[in-house]
């Protein structure tokens, strides 16, 4: 996460990787800002990679 006014560096799909393959299992925090600009976050056990072209994650959260 970065600090509010600073833009995150992009992800490549080697560094992608790189990473991904560094979280093999495990509990991830996943952060970002709402749109009023307030941090939120959560931490979840179930996260994956999607696509490395763009790199996207697939967090799955249970809202009951």
């Amino acid at each position: 996460m970065t600090l509010r006014g600073e833009r995150a560096s992009e992800a490549t799909p080697v560094s992608f990787r790189a990473m991904m393959a560094g979280f093999p299992t495990g509990v991830a925090v996943v952060a970002a800002f709402d749109l009023a600009g307030r941090p939120r976050g959560m931490t979840c056990t179930s996260i994956c990679s999607a696509s490395l072209e763009p790199p996207t994650l697939l967090v799955c959260i249970r809202a009951g």
